[in-house]
């Protein structure tokens, strides 16, 4: 893949690309329909962070995502062409309209450019009906996109082209990308640390730590607790996953960048995520659930639920992990979602494949049991498709799904939105990636609602589930930075 040498010459193969647009317009005349047209350039190595203060000020849409120790990172901005929905039907109309977008897409085949498919980068609410900052379902194309895959940068174009457009239009809208590119990289170089908050904002985040060590505070979620666990035994539940939130307000403005840094630095065995709405409002996290992940027809999904906290030492942490392994609380309660989604993905007509004991997923606060789940598809199965069937998983809703969900609304006094929901994206070849967005916050200026969640089943102590409660809701707190 050529580097184009934009910071000289903008377009050495200006020519090319001119020429694909033009390409471009004849059919989106013959057709009478506008046509996408879809192409990448390899461009040099920048940090995706680097591009989020600008997109806050021009308040363009966004979605970003980064697993840190595989170097794979995204941030795609601007909307060719989006969707909304909401409603029992809201993923299936996603992929319809995915659908009927991609026979607009034309793609260019040069030999020298390696093509970038198109990806539809997609966001669901927890429940069916819109709520809050975000619908109950969205779905858009950006217009461009900055892939990182370990050493290679792309940056990905799909640009809406019409039968009477104005195609020099569409190369300056190319080079003003390619430039805002190069003035991100030059004011990343110029400022040695610019990604590390000051001490005044990290002592503005301590003190926002203080309702956390009210007493107060999380009275409510301990008596949710422990009413959810008296239905549970009345009503011979499996399990219920409450969720609480904080609310914090700040002198000055979070700073995205640097949160997510930290975050980074802080959770690299995560999926470190972003995504806005082009409104002000932002839902970021530190998630490190995998809801499905497909390429080359060859899924994979984690069963992620039982946890505790690290040690201190190596020895007090093996320890933990000891007790964590040989729990029958925590081992009930992963082994309720590992059943969940095998069974699910059989109604699929697959055959999932996974190991009979989980292993430990270790972070820096706390640790998981972990089950990776694989299974073979075809075709037919559409990754949206599999998404409505998994949605949501024992591990951030509980079983039976049904009734776990009227518990959540009845004891749950906010709106999850985003929270413990699919985020991700699909491309034109039915790879695709998704993370549930759980250890999340949504930020709007000076003020965050951070979220966390517990499992609840029979046999759990309200004082621990509090404490589990308390150790995220601090850690994500921790990671937050004020400009």
């Amino acid at each position: 893949m050529p580097v184009v040498p934009y910071r000289s010459d903008l377009f050495q193969h200006c020519e090319e690309i001119q020429d694909f647009l033009v390409d471009c317009q004849e059919r989106a005349i013959r057709d009478r329909r506008i046509k996408i047209a879809s192409f990448s350039l390899a461009v040099e190595p920048l940090d995706p962070i680097a591009l989020l203060p600008w997109l806050a000020k021009v308040l363009a849409i966004h979605f970003y995502y980064e697993y840190p120790t595989q170097q794979r990172a995204v941030v795609a901005w601007g909307s060719a062409v989006e969707h909304q929905g909401a409603g029992a039907h809201r993923f299936q109309q996603v992929r319809q309209f995915i659908k009927s977008q991609l026979r607009d897409i034309v793609r260019h085949r040069s030999s020298q450019w390696q093509p970038l498919e198109p990806r539809f980068f997609c966001r669901f609410t927890f429940f069916e009906q819109s709520a809050g900052a975000f619908p109950a379902a969205s779905v858009f194309l950006p217009r461009f996109q900055l892939t990182q895959q370990q050493a290679r940068f792309s940056l990905g174009f799909n640009l809406p082209i019409t039968p009477q457009g104005n195609l020099d239009a569409i190369l300056l809208e190319i080079q003003s990308c390619l430039r805002r590119l190069e003035t991100c990289r030059t004011l990343l170089s110029a400022t040695p640390q610019p990604l590390v908050p000051t001490a005044a904002a990290c002592s503005a985040i301590e003190q926002s730590l203080q309702p956390l060590g009210s007493k107060h505070y999380l009275t409510a979620f301990r008596n949710s607790v422990t009413q959810v666990l008296t239905q549970i035994q009345q009503q011979r539940m499996r399990k219920v996953v409450l969720a609480q939130t904080l609310d914090v307000q700040t002198p000055a403005k979070f700073w995205l960048p640097a949160s997510l840094a930290n975050l980074r630095q802080c959770y690299p065995d995560c999926y470190i995520f972003s995504t806005s709405n082009g409104q002000g409002q932002t839902f970021l996290g530190a998630s490190p659930e995998r809801l499905i992940s497909i390429t080359r027809q060859q899924l994979f999904t984690d069963a992620l639920a039982g946890s505790a906290p690290r040690g201190q030492t190596a020895r007090q942490d093996t320890a933990i992990a000891q007790r964590l392994r040989h729990s029958r609380k925590e081992r009930y309660e992963h082994q309720v979602v590992v059943d969940f989604i095998a069974q699910r993905l059989r109604q699929l007509g697959l055959q999932p494949h996974h190991s009979s004991v989980p292993s430990l997923l270790k972070l820096s606060n706390i640790q998981h049991l972990h089950t990776p789940i694989q299974a073979q598809l075809s075709a037919e199965h559409h990754p949206l498709k599999i998404l409505e069937v998994l949605h949501p998983t024992p591990a951030v809703a509980g079983f039976p799904s049904e009734v776990a969900c009227r518990l959540i609304q009845q004891h749950e006094s906010f709106e999850r939105s985003l929270y413990a929901a699919p985020l991700g994206w699909v491309d034109a070849n039915g790879d695709s990636e998704f993370i549930v967005g759980i250890r999340s916050a949504l930020i709007n200026q000076n003020q965050a609602r951070l979220y966390a969640g517990a499992g609840i089943v029979a046999g759990s102590n309200p004082d621990k589930e509090v404490a589990e409660i308390q150790l995220k809701l601090q850690a994500l707190l921790k990671a937050l930075a004020v400009e």
